[in-house]
């Protein structure tokens, strides 16, 4: 029913992503990235069978799901190199991926605007949800949700999230809420 992404923590199967990527599922289709690179959505969906998958935990006030997928290939990489709000400030540059608007694995550059502890929003569903957010100029659309927001060295800074009504006004959960 929608496309967001999320990407693979531990060897066991373990993937990150938002609770509103997985609201009201139980099962979930996953894809990889195909070996000779990225293709559009409708051939993804038509040609290639996804890994399914089962939702394992949510919690809700941060927006954050795990998904836990078997059957990966063994050589399968995994984002372990875990960051820190604390070490990142305005101006830093970031990096995001995801699916916006049904393009799969596109990659973005935008810097951080600034770090919002306890920021609250409210979806449309009238969810209310709390955590710290990182503001940044790093183009998002839907489908990039529950994506990951890297630094310069790889580390994971956060959860691509939520768009405001500006522009580039977005946001992800800091990491520290997924630990």
């Amino acid at each position: 029913k929608s496309v967001g992404a999320g990407f693979l923590i531990d060897r066991a199967g373990i993937i990150l992503t938002n609770w509103h990527v997985v609201e009201g599922a139980k099962e979930v289709a996953v894809w990889i990235k195909p070996t000779d690179g990225s293709l559009n959505e409708e051939v993804l969906f038509e040609d290639i069978d996804p890994y399914l998958g089962y939702v394992a935990a949510i919690t809700i006030l941060p927006d954050l799901a795990l998904i836990k997928v078997g059957g990966f290939p063994k050589n399968i990489k995994v984002v372990s190199n875990f960051g820190s709000i604390k070490d990142i400030g305005m101006g830093d540059q970031v990096y995001a991926i995801g699916h916006p608007e049904g393009l799969p694995w596109t990659f973005t550059i935008g810097n951080i605007s600034q770090i919002r502890p306890n920021h609250k929003w409210t979806y449309e569903d009238g969810s209310k949800h709390e955590a710290d957010l990182i503001q940044t100029q790093t183009p998002i659309s839907p489908g990039n949700s529950g994506g990951p927001l890297f630094d310069g060295d790889g580390k994971l800074l956060g959860i691509n999230t939520l768009q405001a009504g500006g522009q580039n006004l977005n946001f992800a959960v800091a990491v520290e809420h997924a630990r």
